[in-house]
């Protein structure tokens, strides 16, 4: 074969490549090893990872499922009596009656006397109201009725002392402004 190659070539034989030796079947079988050694380690390495996908998965699930299904509600017949069983939770209770509480008088609290919740029936104190003010309005006009009354005794001693001197007649009876002035003239004489 190298006869022929070299009548039908222009290249000189010295100028060739050398004719490759055959494939050593030893390297061919070091390579299907290598790749299939890096197969299977891939595939185990998609395993795990898918592994680790589901549980994260089926994780995430379980805790959805534990936010969603919240406290367990349930009903029964209503008896009259005291209830035995509390339950501690996060809720809101939603009253069946309201009442709204205005107050008779205004001031500054002093004492609450009743917690939320409670019972109260009417006439109950609810509060106490700071009593000094309202004490003092009613001083002033017990003060006030105190300076009339003594006033008005003034005046009919007066008038009585007038009546019984006999110049009552004289005395018009129309205005009481023209009686008191009438009383300063008598007592300026």
């Amino acid at each position: 074969m190298t006869a022929d190659m070299n009548e039908h070539s222009a290249v000189g034989p010295d100028h060739q490549l050398p004719a490759s030796a055959p494939a050593r079947p030893r390297h061919k079988v070091r390579r299907v090893i290598l790749w299939s050694l890096s197969l299977l380690v891939l595939a185990v390495v998609f395993v795990l990872v898918l592994h680790h996908h589901e549980d994260a998965q089926k994780a995430a699930a379980a805790a959805a499922a534990r936010v969603k299904t919240g406290i367990t509600v349930t009903s029964t017949t209503a008896q009259k009596g005291d209830i035995g069983v509390y339950l501690n939770a996060i809720g809101t209770v939603t009253p069946v009656y309201t009442a709204s509480i205005t107050s008779q008088v205004n001031g500054m609290v002093l004492a609450v006397q009743f917690k939320e919740g409670q019972r109260v029936e009417k006439g109950d104190s609810l509060v106490d109201i700071d009593p000094r003010p309202y004490r003092a309005t009613l001083l002033q006009a017990q003060g006030a009725l105190q300076r009339d009354e003594n006033l008005l005794a003034k005046l009919r001693w007066t008038w009585n002392a007038i009546a019984t001197r006999g110049r009552a007649k004289r005395l018009p009876s129309k205005s009481w402004m023209t009686r008191k002035s009438l009383c300063s003239r008598t007592r300026a004489r």
